[in-house]
Protein backbone atom coordinates (compact mmCIF):
# COMPACT_ATOMS: atom_id res chain seq x y z
CA UNK A 1 0.00 0.00 0.00
CA UNK A 2 2.77 2.35 0.34
CA UNK A 3 3.40 2.93 -3.58
CA UNK A 4 3.70 6.93 -3.51
CA UNK A 5 3.95 7.39 -0.04
CA UNK A 6 7.72 6.70 0.84
CA UNK A 7 9.42 9.51 -1.16
CA UNK A 8 8.65 12.75 -3.67
CA UNK A 9 6.15 15.70 -3.03
CA UNK A 10 3.48 13.90 -0.11
CA UNK A 11 6.79 13.59 1.71
CA UNK A 12 8.21 16.59 1.06
CA UNK A 13 4.50 17.87 2.32
CA UNK A 14 3.61 15.95 5.08
CA UNK A 15 7.46 17.00 6.52
CA UNK A 16 5.59 20.15 7.12
CA UNK A 17 3.68 19.53 10.18
CA UNK A 18 4.52 18.37 13.89
CA UNK A 19 4.28 14.60 14.17
CA UNK A 20 1.26 15.29 16.59
CA UNK A 21 -0.53 17.33 13.60
CA UNK A 22 0.31 14.62 10.96
CA UNK A 23 -0.74 11.74 13.12
CA UNK A 24 -4.40 13.36 13.50
CA UNK A 25 -4.34 13.81 9.40
CA UNK A 26 -2.83 10.37 8.01
CA UNK A 27 -5.44 9.08 10.49
CA UNK A 28 -7.67 8.65 7.40
CA UNK A 29 -5.92 9.15 4.59
CA UNK A 30 -3.83 5.86 5.38
CA UNK A 31 -6.99 3.83 5.48
CA UNK A 32 -8.05 6.11 1.79
CA UNK A 33 -4.98 5.74 0.08
CA UNK A 34 -4.58 1.83 1.38
CA UNK A 35 -8.23 1.02 0.03
CA UNK A 36 -7.69 3.22 -3.94
CA UNK A 37 -4.16 1.29 -3.89
CA UNK A 38 -5.59 -2.07 -3.14
CA UNK A 39 -8.45 -1.66 -5.22
CA UNK A 40 -6.17 -0.32 -8.02
CA UNK A 41 -8.33 2.96 -8.12
CA UNK A 42 -6.98 5.72 -10.44
CA UNK A 43 -8.28 8.92 -10.68
CA UNK A 44 -8.07 12.35 -12.84
CA UNK A 45 -10.63 14.49 -11.42
CA UNK A 46 -11.53 14.33 -7.86
CA UNK A 47 -13.82 15.55 -6.13
CA UNK A 48 -13.95 15.94 -2.33
CA UNK A 49 -16.83 17.07 -0.48
CA UNK A 50 -16.19 18.56 2.91
CA UNK A 51 -12.53 18.13 2.84
CA UNK A 52 -12.18 20.98 6.07
CA UNK A 53 -8.15 21.56 5.89
CA UNK A 54 -7.99 19.94 2.30
CA UNK A 55 -4.42 18.20 3.38
CA UNK A 56 -5.51 15.26 2.05
CA UNK A 57 -6.38 16.51 -1.13
CA UNK A 58 -3.03 18.09 -1.65
CA UNK A 59 -1.37 14.61 -1.00
CA UNK A 60 -3.59 13.26 -3.52
CA UNK A 61 -2.58 16.07 -6.24
CA UNK A 62 1.03 15.56 -5.60
CA UNK A 63 0.59 11.63 -5.76
CA UNK A 64 -0.80 12.34 -9.25
CA UNK A 65 1.14 14.19 -11.73
CA UNK A 66 -2.31 14.74 -13.76
CA UNK A 67 -4.73 14.95 -11.12
CA UNK A 68 -7.25 17.79 -10.75
CA UNK A 69 -8.79 17.85 -7.50
CA UNK A 70 -11.58 20.15 -6.28
CA UNK A 71 -11.89 20.49 -2.71
CA UNK A 72 -16.19 21.35 -1.75
CA UNK A 73 -16.19 23.06 1.11
CA UNK A 74 -18.65 25.54 3.33
CA UNK A 75 -15.49 27.20 4.30
CA UNK A 76 -11.86 27.60 3.93
CA UNK A 77 -11.46 28.51 7.35
CA UNK A 78 -9.54 24.87 8.10
CA UNK A 79 -7.11 25.28 5.49
CA UNK A 80 -3.32 25.40 7.58
CA UNK A 81 -1.25 28.22 6.72
CA UNK A 82 1.26 24.72 5.79
CA UNK A 83 -1.68 23.89 3.22
CA UNK A 84 -2.50 27.39 1.47
CA UNK A 85 -0.06 27.89 -0.64
CA UNK A 86 -0.25 24.63 -2.38
CA UNK A 87 -3.37 26.70 -3.74
CA UNK A 88 -1.40 29.02 -5.13
CA UNK A 89 1.74 26.42 -6.60
CA UNK A 90 -0.62 23.93 -7.90
CA UNK A 91 -3.18 24.60 -10.94
CA UNK A 92 -4.67 21.50 -10.50
CA UNK A 93 -5.38 22.05 -7.09
CA UNK A 94 -8.85 24.09 -6.11
CA UNK A 95 -11.33 25.29 -3.23
CA UNK A 96 -14.30 26.02 -4.10
CA UNK A 97 -17.44 27.34 -1.40
CA UNK A 98 -19.76 24.49 -1.98
CA UNK A 99 -22.66 23.17 0.80
CA UNK A 100 -23.99 20.31 -0.40
CA UNK A 101 -27.43 21.83 -1.42
CA UNK A 102 -27.63 21.43 -5.27
CA UNK A 103 -25.82 19.30 -7.59
CA UNK A 104 -21.91 19.58 -8.61
CA UNK A 105 -21.65 21.25 -11.98
CA UNK A 106 -19.56 18.16 -13.24
CA UNK A 107 -18.81 14.45 -12.34
CA UNK A 108 -15.91 12.99 -11.28
CA UNK A 109 -13.86 9.86 -11.70
CA UNK A 110 -13.46 9.87 -7.60
CA UNK A 111 -15.75 11.39 -5.58
CA UNK A 112 -14.56 11.59 -2.01
CA UNK A 113 -16.10 12.25 1.51
CA UNK A 114 -13.97 11.69 4.24
CA UNK A 115 -15.89 12.05 7.76
CA UNK A 116 -17.97 14.80 6.23
CA UNK A 117 -22.10 13.34 6.23
CA UNK A 118 -22.16 13.47 10.28
CA UNK A 119 -22.05 16.90 10.00
CA UNK A 120 -24.86 17.11 7.14
CA UNK A 121 -28.24 17.01 8.90
CA UNK A 122 -30.19 15.35 5.81
CA UNK A 123 -27.18 12.66 5.23
CA UNK A 124 -29.74 10.83 2.60
CA UNK A 125 -29.70 13.61 0.45
CA UNK A 126 -26.11 14.38 0.75
CA UNK A 127 -25.44 11.08 -0.25
CA UNK A 128 -27.61 11.31 -3.37
CA UNK A 129 -25.72 14.77 -4.12
CA UNK A 130 -22.44 12.55 -3.90
CA UNK A 131 -23.58 9.46 -5.97
CA UNK A 132 -24.96 11.70 -8.76
CA UNK A 133 -21.50 13.53 -8.82
CA UNK A 134 -19.52 9.83 -9.60
CA UNK A 135 -19.20 9.80 -13.20
CA UNK A 136 -19.90 5.89 -14.85
CA UNK A 137 -16.81 3.82 -14.13
CA UNK A 138 -16.36 6.21 -11.08
CA UNK A 139 -15.68 5.60 -7.51
CA UNK A 140 -17.30 6.80 -4.24
CA UNK A 141 -15.03 6.96 -1.18
CA UNK A 142 -17.26 7.34 1.97
CA UNK A 143 -15.55 7.39 5.70
CA UNK A 144 -17.37 8.29 8.36
CA UNK A 145 -17.64 7.22 12.46
CA UNK A 146 -19.47 3.56 13.05
CA UNK A 147 -22.61 3.74 14.74
CA UNK A 148 -25.35 0.83 14.51
CA UNK A 149 -28.26 3.19 13.58
CA UNK A 150 -30.35 1.55 16.32
CA UNK A 151 -30.12 3.89 19.28
CA UNK A 152 -32.51 2.24 21.31
CA UNK A 153 -30.23 -0.31 21.89
CA UNK A 154 -27.38 2.50 22.24
CA UNK A 155 -26.42 2.82 26.19
CA UNK A 156 -26.75 6.64 27.21
CA UNK A 157 -27.49 7.57 23.70
CA UNK A 158 -28.34 10.65 24.33
CA UNK A 159 -25.15 11.91 26.09
CA UNK A 160 -23.60 10.24 23.21
CA UNK A 161 -25.65 12.61 20.80
CA UNK A 162 -25.08 15.30 23.29
CA UNK A 163 -21.21 15.06 23.23
CA UNK A 164 -20.30 14.86 19.84
CA UNK A 165 -22.27 17.82 18.34
CA UNK A 166 -20.53 19.97 21.75
CA UNK A 167 -16.99 18.55 20.38
CA UNK A 168 -17.46 18.66 16.79
CA UNK A 169 -20.90 19.71 15.90
CA UNK A 170 -21.93 16.45 14.30
CA UNK A 171 -25.75 15.63 13.78
CA UNK A 172 -25.39 12.09 13.53
CA UNK A 173 -23.05 9.91 15.74
CA UNK A 174 -22.25 7.74 12.87
CA UNK A 175 -23.58 5.16 10.63
CA UNK A 176 -23.55 1.25 10.11
CA UNK A 177 -21.26 -0.36 7.51
CA UNK A 178 -24.17 -2.55 6.44
CA UNK A 179 -26.64 0.21 6.23
CA UNK A 180 -24.34 2.53 4.65
CA UNK A 181 -23.41 0.00 1.80
CA UNK A 182 -27.80 -1.05 1.50
CA UNK A 183 -27.81 2.94 0.85
CA UNK A 184 -25.23 2.85 -1.52
CA UNK A 185 -26.54 -0.02 -3.78
CA UNK A 186 -29.70 1.05 -3.61
CA UNK A 187 -28.62 3.90 -5.93
CA UNK A 188 -27.08 2.14 -8.42
CA UNK A 189 -23.59 1.76 -7.12
CA UNK A 190 -21.71 -1.41 -7.03
CA UNK A 191 -19.94 -2.00 -3.86
CA UNK A 192 -16.17 -2.45 -4.27
CA UNK A 193 -14.41 -2.82 -1.06
CA UNK A 194 -15.73 -2.05 2.66
CA UNK A 195 -13.48 -1.62 6.24
CA UNK A 196 -12.49 -0.48 9.67
CA UNK A 197 -10.34 1.55 11.31
CA UNK A 198 -10.18 2.74 14.73
CA UNK A 199 -8.88 6.53 15.86
CA UNK A 200 -7.50 5.06 19.38
CA UNK A 201 -5.35 2.41 17.90
CA UNK A 202 -3.75 4.54 15.01
CA UNK A 203 -3.53 7.39 17.88
CA UNK A 204 -1.79 5.15 20.33
CA UNK A 205 0.18 3.00 17.66
CA UNK A 206 2.08 6.68 16.74
CA UNK A 207 2.08 7.87 20.38
CA UNK A 208 3.88 4.96 20.91
CA UNK A 209 6.30 5.35 17.70
CA UNK A 210 7.22 8.83 19.40
CA UNK A 211 7.68 7.83 22.66
CA UNK A 212 9.88 4.58 21.52
CA UNK A 213 11.73 7.18 19.02
CA UNK A 214 12.85 9.31 21.80
CA UNK A 215 10.85 12.30 19.44
CA UNK A 216 8.42 14.92 21.47
CA UNK A 217 4.80 14.78 19.29
CA UNK A 218 5.28 18.39 18.98
CA UNK A 219 8.23 18.12 17.31
CA UNK A 220 8.73 18.95 13.33
CA UNK A 221 8.34 16.13 10.71
CA UNK A 222 11.26 14.89 8.32
CA UNK A 223 10.77 12.62 5.43
CA UNK A 224 12.31 9.83 7.86
CA UNK A 225 9.33 10.39 10.35
CA UNK A 226 6.66 10.86 7.79
CA UNK A 227 7.46 7.39 6.52
CA UNK A 228 7.83 5.93 9.84
CA UNK A 229 4.71 7.50 10.98
CA UNK A 230 2.37 5.64 8.10
CA UNK A 231 4.02 2.91 8.70
CA UNK A 232 2.77 2.75 11.96
CA UNK A 233 -1.04 4.08 11.21
CA UNK A 234 -0.74 1.12 8.11
CA UNK A 235 0.14 -1.70 11.18
CA UNK A 236 -2.47 -0.06 13.47
CA UNK A 237 -5.18 -0.54 9.82
CA UNK A 238 -4.34 -3.95 9.57
CA UNK A 239 -4.76 -5.27 13.06
CA UNK A 240 -7.84 -3.70 13.17
CA UNK A 241 -8.99 -5.15 10.01
CA UNK A 242 -7.64 -8.79 11.53
CA UNK A 243 -9.26 -8.43 14.75
CA UNK A 244 -12.77 -8.17 12.64
CA UNK A 245 -12.44 -9.86 9.64
CA UNK A 246 -14.61 -12.81 10.90
CA UNK A 247 -17.24 -10.41 12.65
CA UNK A 248 -17.70 -7.43 10.56
CA UNK A 249 -21.63 -7.41 11.54
CA UNK A 250 -21.11 -7.67 15.10
CA UNK A 251 -19.47 -4.37 15.07
CA UNK A 252 -23.09 -2.89 13.56
CA UNK A 253 -24.70 -4.09 16.82
CA UNK A 254 -21.52 -3.33 19.68
CA UNK A 255 -22.50 -1.08 22.13
CA UNK A 256 -20.13 2.48 21.53
CA UNK A 257 -17.77 1.65 24.78
CA UNK A 258 -17.56 -2.19 23.62
CA UNK A 259 -16.28 -0.83 19.85
CA UNK A 260 -12.62 -0.90 18.70
CA UNK A 261 -13.21 0.46 15.50
CA UNK A 262 -14.32 4.23 15.49
CA UNK A 263 -14.54 4.22 11.72
CA UNK A 264 -15.71 2.68 8.72
CA UNK A 265 -14.79 3.04 4.80
CA UNK A 266 -16.34 2.22 2.03
CA UNK A 267 -15.57 2.21 -1.75
CA UNK A 268 -18.23 2.24 -4.64
CA UNK A 269 -18.23 2.36 -8.23
CA UNK A 270 -20.42 3.38 -10.53
CA UNK A 271 -21.50 0.90 -13.44
CA UNK A 272 -19.91 1.98 -17.00
CA UNK A 273 -23.12 3.28 -19.33
CA UNK A 274 -23.70 0.69 -21.79
CA UNK A 275 -21.95 1.51 -25.08
CA UNK A 276 -23.98 2.26 -27.92
CA UNK A 277 -22.49 -1.29 -30.08
CA UNK A 278 -23.48 -3.51 -27.29
CA UNK A 279 -26.93 -1.83 -26.60
CA UNK A 280 -27.53 -2.31 -30.32
CA UNK A 281 -26.96 -6.05 -30.52
CA UNK A 282 -28.89 -6.23 -27.29
CA UNK A 283 -31.87 -5.02 -28.85
CA UNK A 284 -31.29 -6.97 -31.89
CA UNK A 285 -31.10 -10.30 -29.74
CA UNK A 286 -34.62 -8.79 -28.38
Amino acid sequence: MFRGLEFGQAVEFWSKFPIASLARINLSFVPLWDMLSHNDVGYTDVASVGPGSCTHEVALALLSEHANVHCFDATDSYIPDRTRPYFDDLPRLHFEIYDLSRDLEQDFDLVLAIQTLQHIADAEAALDVLVRAVRPGGHLYIDTPVFHERPEREPDYERHKERVWANNQYHHIGFSRRLMAERIASRGLELVDSGYYSYLAGDHSVMRYARESQIESAAQATPATVRALNRSLSVSLVGCERAYADRRDMIDELPHADRVCHAIRLLARRPEDPSPRKTARRLRQV
